[in-house]
């Protein structure tokens, strides 16, 4: 598995949470509530967790060219949902070690990460 991070400014990290969450349910599964939102894609896993003022993204793929269309599929959707706003954000490799042993699609895992923000 390999692993990519991200961190947006933006005091909407809620809305952008429950908008993508709900727009990609039509299409994959995810589940969300106001802090954090799970999705799963063909190409991946995302992870969504919101933090005062920051939207943070975790993802896992099986490889560089998954994990590249899983990078695109975010990329446009967030553009899209970003009217009001400029959002300025680049992908990182890597991931906090608490968040790769929590990386599942489940109501119960919501909120049960703590990663020390």
């Amino acid at each position: 598995m390999i692993y990519s991070q991200t961190s947006i400014s933006t005091e909407l990290e809620s809305k952008y949470i429950r908008h993508l969450c709900r727009h990609f349910s039509h299409k994959v599964e995810a589940v969300f509530n106001e802090i954090e939102g799970r999705v799963q894609f063909k190409q991946g896993f995302c992870l969504m967790m919101k933090q005062k003022n920051v939207l943070h993204l975790y993802c896992q793929s099986k490889n560089q060219e998954l994990m590249k269309m899983l990078h695109y599929i975010l990329d446009d959707h967030i553009k899209r949902f970003a009217r009001t706003e400029t959002l300025e954000y680049q992908w990182q490799e890597g991931m906090p070690e608490p968040l790769k042993l929590n990386m599942s699609l489940t109501e119960e895992s919501l909120c049960s990460t703590k990663i020390g923000f």
